[in-house]
Parts: C-alpha cells; structure tokens; sequence
C-alpha cells in the first residue's frame, strides 16, 4: 500500500476515514523522468485510464497549446498538489500537457476506483471540492491574463 495521507489533499478532506483507507489502498505510484510526458493535451483516455494526481517528488509544468501549436507554460506545480482532478468529474480529452521538469515520483488515483469506492454522498463531496479547485485555478488564471492584457488595446 502507498503511503499517501489522503485528507491531506482538498479534494478528499470531507470523506470519511473508512472512504479515505480504502481510497488510499488504491492510490498507485509511478516514477517519471525529466522531460517526460505525464499526459498530453487532447489525450482522450478510457475510465480505467482517466486518473488524477498527486505529486510526491520532484516538479512539473502544465502546458497549454496556442493558436499557433506552440506550447505556453501555464503553471508549476510541486509536492503535495496534485492536477488532472478534472478527469474524475468529465469524460472530456485531456486540457492540458504536463511534463515533469525534474525526476517525479507521483500517486494517482483512478476516476474507476473512486467511483467504486465512495457512496453517493462521498462522490459528491468530492465532486464539489474538485468544482471549488477548479473555480480557484480559474481565478488565479483570470489574474494572470488581466496582468498580460494590461496596457494592450482589444478592439
């Protein structure tokens, strides 16, 4: 079993101890090397492959691709956050690349086992803290984009 604190992470803090050691003897880890491609924009995944996770160890870059197919960095994220948590919620492509900058060791957690694991009401406090992630990324993005607008002229 993977040692992982699960009310660690926002998304689980409501479940209940018996959701969250169950959650956990699911949770797997796998070992990324600097440079590689942890998932890929537009990627469109199986439920067994649809996964969030949890960085361990090491570093990674979300990417976003422009118009023009070059890809911007949009964050970092180190240990202790975790990314892809929109996957546990919608059967949507991937909406972003993430690459690990430095060797990363990560946990993941399938959107299969989740909902095989938690009741109705376990789901749905997941569900909402994953939407309350979500609506937070949004904010900080709406920051960052109104500080690369400032002084452009938009007609």
């Amino acid at each position: 079993m993977v040692e992982l604190n699960l009310k660690n992470i926002p998304v689980f803090s409501d479940l209940k101890e018996k959701e969250l050691d169950e959650l956990s003897r699911r949770v797997k880890e796998h070992n990324f090397d600097v440079g590689d491609t942890i998932i890929r924009e537009g990627k469109i995944e199986e439920e067994e492959d649809r996964r969030m996770y949890i960085i361990k160890e090491g570093e990674v870059e979300v990417l976003k691709e422009d118009w023009a197919m070059n890809q911007i960095r949009m964050n970092t994220l180190g240990r202790g956050t975790f990314f892809g948590e929109m996957s546990l919620i919608d059967n949507e492509d991937r909406s972003a690349t993430v690459r690990a900058l430095s060797d990363t060791v990560l946990y993941s957690l399938s959107c299969k086992d989740l909902r095989s694991v938690l009741s109705e009401d376990g789901y749905t406090k997941v569900i909402l803290n994953v939407g309350g992630e979500i609506g937070k990324r949004m904010r900080e993005g709406f920051t960052r984009l109104a500080d690369i607008l400032k002084g452009v002229k938009l007609d």
